[in-house]
């Protein structure tokens, strides 16, 4: 009965959905039901003229204390054709609501249509009175301009700012061992583990400029990153080993992931020449790693998940593969958007938002459910 009131609710809230948001409500609606609804956000004040977005996810805040995951308050990346645009949400206990604050976007007339120009996600915090999200600007045409920052949301003044910002090729990379000093980051990506630590893993693969004997090769960079900035630099593979993988000659943008339990890594990216994704698997510490070509994966990977699965959700299918490329199961996701895998209490959960409009008499205001399932059982919401 737990999971049939929120879906019942769901069902008739579709009746009063703003065209805009309705993204096939009947198809989240069967994929829900599966789920546990971990949050309701709503109503959600003060988003009056960003309608015009298409796609809206919510991001719970992380912090560095147990269980991690702030359910009522984080931030809200709302992306249209032309723009990207990201606000904070917080609980007001004293209203029994939510409102929206502070403002960042960017326009762009020319979006790429396969890669996001900006990635964001929320950095592991200790402050009650702040919360922080990294946003990594990367543009496919400019790998030498790429760059990160840090935004800071203040519950104090309801503002949100920047508050640092690296150029990743000569911040990020500057006391990086040689010879990685002179690089293009290729990608990113920060790991779902939580080890207690105050702080995020994240993994970097990198291209080699110079020196000319070593220009063109590969070497995978991880570092410790939160709120405070990006420090503890360190390469996942000893010796600074640099390495080639023929098959992204070229590619100098790319979604990656890196499994440290496993000591695995993905790339997946968009061929140009042949039309559609690929993905490729490594594995190895020389400079002639183990290589694996999947040619069973086909659509864009937005997850490498710790149950070693890969996830998509291009096209606004769900598909889980193992790690051999191999698709077990897929599943429409309609109106839900992926979060990511968020450990919570201790258990890694695969996390969903939904975005709604409630039409009331005079107004129409914003909801949010935030779904949940555990990430070993993402595959049963194709059966």
């Amino acid at each position: 009965m737990k999971k049939l009131i929120p879906l019942l609710a769901l069902v008739l809230c579709c009746l009063s959905c703003d065209p805009p948001f309705d993204l096939s409500y009947s198809q989240a609606a069967a994929v829900v039901s599966k789920m546990t609804l971990r949050q309701t956000l709503a109503p959600v004040y003060g988003l009056e003229g960003d309608r015009e977005n298409l796609d809206i996810v919510f991001l719970p805040d992380k912090k560095a204390a147990a269980p991690g995951i702030d359910f009522q308050n984080g931030f809200l990346l709302l992306r249209g054709t032309y723009r990207t645009m990201l606000r904070h949400v917080r609980f007001d206990s004293a209203k029994s609501s939510y409102n929206a604050f502070g403002w960042w976007s960017a326009e762009y007339l020319d979006p790429d249509p396969y890669y996001h120009r900006y990635l964001f996600e929320p950095l592991k915090f200790s402050s009650v009175a702040n919360s922080f999200v990294g946003m990594f600007s990367m543009d496919p045409d400019y790998p030498q301009n790429r760059r990160f920052h840090i935004l800071n949301a203040t519950f104090v003044d309801g503002s949100l700012v920047p508050q640092f910002e690296w150029n990743l090729k000569d911040d990020l990379l500057r006391n990086a061992p040689p010879p990685v000093y002179d690089a293009n980051v290729m990608g990113f990506s920060i790991n779902p583990r939580d080890l207690a630590q105050p702080f995020d893993d994240s993994y970097w693969l990198v291209r080699i400029v110079n020196p000319p004997i070593d220009a063109g090769k590969l070497m995978e960079v991880s570092m410790s990153l939160n709120a405070g900035g990006l420090f503890t630099k360190a390469d996942t593979k000893p010796g600074a080993a640099l390495f080639d993988i023929p098959e992204l000659a070229g590619v100098d943008r790319c979604l990656y992931y890196y499994d440290p339990g496993r000591a695995q890594s993905y790339v997946s990216w968009f061929d140009t020449a042949a039309g559609g994704w690929r993905c490729i698997s490594w594995k190895g510490m020389t400079a002639t790693p183990e290589r694996s070509l999947l040619p069973g994966v086909t659509h864009r990977i937005d997850a490498l998940l710790t149950t070693g699965r890969l996830f998509s959700t291009e096209g606004g299918v769900g598909r889980v593969y193992d790690g051999n490329g191999t698709e077990i199961a897929s599943f429409p996701l309609g109106a839900l958007r992926f979060i990511g895998e968020r450990y919570v209490d201790g258990q890694p959960l695969a996390l969903f938002s939904l975005a709604r409009i409630v039409t009331e008499r005079y107004s129409e205001t914003l909801a949010i459910d935030v779904y949940s399932i555990p990430a070993a059982d993402l595959e049963t919401l194709g059966e």
